[in-house]
């Protein structure tokens, strides 16, 4: 995790992938974390390559717009710039330290969802029941939405992921394939708090919050 005297418009973010139950047939689960240093992030990644549950990891290295610390990542307080794949661990401990094509990131799309979240319109659950439509038709990413909304899509079927600023529906609303990984996967209904507002982020990978058109 990030410490507590970061301070970078740089971190490593490390997406870690293993068995439910630790058998190969098993879905696998990810878990996504964030380091201010590769070395930490590679010590992160051993703690668990040994166990009988891994099946792979990956390090980015993750460039935003401006120095940041560890509160401005929690909160959301930044854009990003780019983000490039610097290395891959495979089940049988294959290692890659081939770097990756860099990913940019348009800046118009961020100001757009940005623009969305200032306007101070906050879209309710009794908003979208009077609506009569589906949510999809209802909201557009970067939307302001009460926490009763959040909560149905957590409650409907239980989320794939759950924690205090990321929600995702457990059930795929479709799936594609993931450049970052080179899987075929499933894009969830996902919101993310930030500054104690809840923001849908349309339909991403697991761990992930950007939308996949």
């Amino acid at each position: 995790m990030l410490s507590k005297n970061f301070k970078s418009n740089k971190y490593y973010e490390v997406t870690r992938y293993w068995f439910k139950y630790g058998n190969e047939e098993d879905a696998l689960e990810n878990t996504v974390t964030v380091w201010d240093t590769f070395e930490k992030a590679i010590a992160y990644i051993e703690r668990y390559a040994t166990g009988l549950k891994f099946e792979s990891a990956s390090i980015e290295e993750v460039i935003v717009d401006r120095e940041i610390t560890a509160n401005d990542y929690k909160h959301g307080d930044y854009e990003y710039v780019s983000i490039q794949k610097i290395y891959d661990v495979t089940l049988e401990g294959v290692e890659d330290f081939t770097k990756g094509k860099i990913c940019y990131f348009e800046k118009s799309e961020q100001a757009d969802e940005t623009l969305e979240q200032e306007t101070g319109i906050i879209k309710t659950m009794d908003d979208w029941q009077k609506s009569d439509l589906e949510f999809k038709d209802f909201a557009k990413v970067g939307d302001v939405v009460d926490e009763s909304i959040v909560n149905w899509f957590a409650e409907c079927v239980p989320p794939i992921t759950y924690n205090s600023d990321l929600i995702q529906c457990g059930e795929a609303y479709g799936h594609r394939d993931n450049p970052r990984t080179g899987r075929f996967e499933g894009t969830y209904i996902t919101f993310a708090k930030a500054d104690d507002k809840w923001i849908y982020k349309g339909h991403c990978f697991c761990g992930e919050q950007k939308n996949i058109a």
